[in-house]
């Protein structure tokens, strides 16, 4: 992948550049993501569930195949679990 556009609950977020390794990738929002009303449970529970959506834009083009892989995408931070 060289390039993705990063979609949260069908709105355009950002676009993310990829580098052409096989390493780890981070990436890191100015914004956080998610709800901070967590004291309040009953209510917390109320709100509906958001989405993160990938749209791959870009990709490097492969020595021997000519697909698109996408090995891991993993999340770290807090309530992400």
């Amino acid at each position: 992948m060289k390039k993705l556009k990063l979609f949260i609950n069908n709105s355009i977020y950002g676009i993310i550049n990829l580098k052409d390794v096989y390493s780890l990738q981070s990436i890191y929002l100015k914004n956080p993501v998610g709800y901070s009303q967590k004291e309040d449970f009953e209510n917390f529970q109320s709100i509906p569930n958001w989405k993160i959506r990938f749209e791959i834009l870009e990709v490097y083009k492969g020595d021997k195949y000519d697909d698109t892989v996408i090995s891991e995408i993993f999340f770290d931070g807090i309530d992400v679990h």
